[in-house]
C-alpha cells in the first residue's frame, strides 16, 4: 500500500497490524488476560514518522575522468556507496575511490547513500567535477525517516499492585525489509523490531511480546536509538499509567519490578542475545533520582516524568527525569536529569555531551516532530513546519555517570528513548493527559 493519506492525517496504514496477533517474541506464564477477557488496563499508542534534520543537509562531491570515479562525501556507509557506483554505473570497482568526510551529524541518515550516488552519477554524465548539495527542503521532503509505529500494550495487577500479566503487541515498518531483506526469515521475523520488544526489564509473572514487520511503504531508515525508540516510549509511558493505576509512586513501582539479583538475558533471534542485570537497571534509577530530589515535591506548577530503558551495544543503562511547567499556559522543559551507565569510560565529557544530545533529539522528537503526507507528498519543507527544540527551549541537564567495571559499549543512543519516555510522562502529570499520540505540542 502506497501513501494516500489527504491533509493532515498522520501515515499509519499498518494501524489495524496492532489489532491482530503477530509473531510472538516472548510468552511466558499463564495467558491470564485471553483466557478471562480481562484487563485492568489497555491502551493504544500512535507514533508518528521522523526526519533526521541534520544541521548539515545532504551533500558530495564527485569526479570522473579517464574512467575513474571519485566520491567525496560525509557517510557511514563507504563500501556500499563503492558497491552502488559500481553496479549503477558499470565501472570497474578499482576505478572507485569513496572518500570519507566527516558526516556531519545525522544519527541514522548517513547510512544511506542516494546523495553520494546521486553526485558520481551527475559527475559521470557532465564528465566534470560535481558538488550536490541537498536543500532543507529536500532533505525533509525526499529522506529516509525513522518508521511510524502503533502499539497496543495491556497488563493486569493484582490487589497489592503487582504486575500479574503485561502483553505488548507493536506494528512498525520494517528497515530491514527495504535494505537487507536477507535479514528478515520467511517467516517475516525481524530481530531488530524483536530485540527492543522482548527487552522487558520488569519482573512479570505472564508476559506475551508480540510484533509485525510491515512491509515498506515510505523511505525508512536507522534513526538515533532505532527501534528502542518506539518501544521505550510505549512501554515506559505505559508503566507510568500502570503505577498511578495502582496509586504507587512511579519510582517505587518500578524498583518493586526489578527486585531479582539474578542477571537475565533477552533472546531477540538465534542469534542475537541480550543480557540484563537489574541490579544495574536499579542503579541508574537509584542515582538518578538522587540527582533530581524525586522525593521532594516539584516547585508549584512543575511536573517530572521518569523513565529508564537498557539498550544493546553490548547492553547499557539509562534513567531520565524530566521536569516541566506551564508557560504562558504551554507545557515547557525546565529541567533535566541523567544517569547512564556504560561500563568502562575514558572520557567523561564525551559521555555527557552524548547524554546531553541524546536528551535534547529524544525531547524535541516528543513535542513538536513529526512527518506527514499529503496526496502522496510529505507535506514539511523546513524548520518552519518541521518544529525542532529551539536552543531557547532546552532546559538545564545534569549527567550522571554510574561507575562500572563492565566492557566499554555505546553511549549515542541509550539517553534518546528514555528521554522521550521521560518527557511524555512529565506531560501526561503536568496536563493530566496521557499520551496516546505524538507529538505532543
Amino acid at each position: 500500500m502506497g501513501p494516500s493519506l489527504g491533509g493532515n492525517s498522520r501515515f499509519f496504514c499498518h494501524l489495524q497490524d496492532a489489532g491482530r496477533p503477530g509473531g510472538v517474541s516472548f510468552q511466558t506464564g499463564d495467558t491470564i488476560i485471553q483466557t478471562h477477557n480481562f484487563r485492568d488496563l489497555e491502551v493504544h499508542y500512535r507514533q508518528p514518522y521522523l526526519a533526521h534534520a541534520p544541521m548539515e543537509s545532504c551533500n558530495a562531491t564527485a569526479r570522473a575522468s579517464d574512467g575513474r570515479i571519485e566520491v567525496w562525501s560525509g557517510t557511514q556507509r563507504q563500501t556500499r556507496l563503492k558497491d552502488a557506483i559500481v553496479s549503477a554505473l558499470g565501472v570497474n570497482p578499482a576505478a572507485v575511490v569513496v572518500h570519507a568526510e566527516l558526516i556531519g551529524g545525522s544519527f541514522g541518515r548517513r547510512l544511506e547513500i542516494d546523495y553520494g550516488l546521486e553526485a558520481a552519477k551527475l559527475a559521470t554524465v557532465l564528465q566534470r567535477p560535481v558538488q550536490v548539495l541537498w536543500t532543507r527542503a529536500d532533505d525533509i521532503r525526499h529522506g529516509f525517516y525513522r518508521p511510524g509505529s502503533v502499539h497496543r500494550l495491556a497488563a493486569t495487577l493484582d490487589d497489592d499492585g503487582r504486575l500479574l500479566h503485561f502483553e505488548h503487541r507493536f506494528a512498525a515498518q520494517s528497515v530491514f525489509r527495504q535494505q537487507e531483506p536477507a535479514q528478515v526469515t520467511a517467516e517475516g521475523a525481524d530481530w531488530t523490531l524483536a530485540a527492543p520488544l522482548v527487552s522487558l526489564a520488569y519482573e512479570v509473572p505472564s508476559v506475551r511480546l508480540e510484533y509485525h514487520a510491515v512491509e515498506p511503504m515510505v523511505p525508512c531508515t536507522w534513526w538515533r536509538g532505532t527501534y528502542w525508540t518506539n518501544v521505550t516510549t510505549a512501554t515506559e509511558c505505559f508503566i507510568d499509567e500502570l503505577a498511578q493505576l495502582a496509586s504507587q509512586d512511579p519510582l517505587a513501582f518500578r524498583l518493586a519490578h526489578l527486585r531479582s539479583a539474578q542477571p537475565r538475558e533477552f533472546v531477540a533471534s538465534p542469534t542475537t542475545r541480550i543480557p540484563f542485570q537489574p541490579a544495574r537497571m536499579r542503579a541508574v534509577l537509584e542515582t538518578v533520582a538522587m540527582s533530581a530530589g524525586w522525593n521532594r515535591p516539584p516547585a508549584a506548577a512543575h511536573a517530572r516524568g521518569l523513565a529508564c530503558g537498557v539498550y544493546d551495544s553490548p547492553e547499557c543503562y539509562a534513567a531520565v527525569i524530566a521536569e516541566m511547567q506551564l508557560r504562558d499556559g504551554v507545557p515547557a522543559l525546565s529541567s533535566a536529569f541523567v544517569a547512564v551507565d556504560v561500563g568502562t569510560v575514558v572520557n567523561p565529557e564525551v559521555v555527557r555531551a552524548q547524554a546531553i544530545g541524546g536528551f535534547v533529539m529524544g525531547a524535541s522528537a516528543v513535542m513538536r516532530e513529526q512527518v506527514t503526507w499529503s496526496n502522496g507528498q510529505v507535506e514539511q519543507r523546513g524548520f518552519e513546519d518541521y518544529a525542532v527544540l529551539r536552543i531557547s527551549e532546552c532546559p538545564r541537564i545534569e549527567v550522571t555517570i554510574v561507575p562500572s567495571v563492565r566492557e566499554m559499549c555505546g553511549v549515542g543512543e541509550i539517553v534518546t528513548p528514555a528521554a522521550m519516555a521521560a518527557v511524555s510522562n512529565a506531560f501526561a502529570r503536568l496536563t493530566n493527559r496521557p499520551p496516546r499520540s505524538w507529538p505532543l505540542l
